[in-house]
């Protein structure tokens, strides 16, 4: 498993908790990687590795990275065929998540991986909440659509998926994770694109399971509370601008532009709540990228004829 942590000491131990009661019948390491949390996190993390210290291993930073760096790290720490996600705020409802999980990769391994449906649990205040109507919502299934075989262009509609329900193969990210840095984003969303492709340049699948098996803890130190709207469209947009450039999304390139059509549109939303002054740029790529979506599209369509 591949969990990360930053000032997250009220709710370490739930999600600790909910990973050491997997029933499995296969060995598993637990790597945990801090990103210099400045509350009792470590400590908390240490205690538990010495009550585990044959499944736990610990990477304690002192110096903040951001996410991606973050899991970076944790992954390369990482020996296992297939890799489990979790960050410690959220944890898991089902004893035999991860064994229904791998049996499933196991016989089919034309699927790079599977996540399942998720619990969302407010915690926040509600004046506090950006979007007061979203705490009607009770899972993740409610606000996004999951085709049972989930592709690589699913992602382009802004689709969420969970980072705790998540398990996908093991391989080599370092060096398409290291494009990541410094865009401050969630973990599941920005790292699916490349967890989904088979190899480096070849496509895969995830299959979504449609039960609930975690918990999604929406709290006031999650980025969508943190970060502004326009600063999480924002980082959106540069998430998809890597992708034109990585050799296996140049198969997408009319859904990559469909993305960033999307993402600048909700973008101008955002800036226009916030009383943004300068949004004309937005205006501008929202209609670039529309009509790049449409000539792409219409090429393909012609291609196919």
């Amino acid at each position: 498993m591949a969990i990360l942590c930053y000032n997250h000491e009220a709710f370490i131990a739930k999600a600790l908790d909910s990973v050491l009661m997997q029933k499995v019948d296969f060995p598993y390491e637990i790597i945990i990687g801090d990103d210099a949390s400045t509350d009792k996190s470590q400590q908390i993390l240490q205690a538990y590795q010495v009550k585990h210290p044959d499944k736990i291993k610990l990477i304690l930073k002192t110096k903040n990275e951001g996410v991606f760096k973050n899991i970076t790290g944790i992954l390369k720490a990482c020996s296992g065929q297939y890799i489990a996600l979790l960050e410690t705020d959220d944890f898991w409802t089902y004893p035999h998540k991860l064994a229904r999980q791998v049996a499933f990769l196991d016989q089919n391994p034309d699927y790079t991986g599977c996540f399942h449906n998720t619990a969302i649990e407010w915690i926040a205040k509600p004046e506090n909440l950006p979007n007061l109507y979203m705490k009607n919502f009770r899972s993740c299934v409610e606000i996004h659509v999951y085709p049972k075989d989930f592709h690589p262009h699913h992602l382009m509609n802004s689709t969420f998926i969970p980072t705790s329900a998540l398990v996908f193969k093991r391989r080599d990210y370092h060096k398409e994770l290291e494009t990541l840095a410094g865009i401050n984003h969630s973990l599941a969303w920005g790292m699916a694109y490349f967890f989904i492709k088979e190899k480096i340049n070849k496509g895969g699948k995830f299959r979504y399971i449609n039960e609930i098996w975690s918990t999604y803890m929406k709290n006031e130190q999650s980025l969508t509370f943190t970060k502004k709207g326009s600063t999480f469209t924002q980082n959106c947009i540069n998430i998809l601008k890597i992708l034109l450039k990585d050799p296996f999304y140049k198969y997408y390139k009319s859904e990559v532009y469909r993305g960033l059509a999307l993402q600048h549109e909700m973008h101008l939303a955002n800036l226009r709540a916030e009383n943004a002054q300068h949004y004309l740029k937005t205006i501008f790529n929202f209609f670039r990228y529309s009509i790049l979506f449409t000539f792409y599209r219409t090429s393909q369509f012609l291609k196919q004829k």
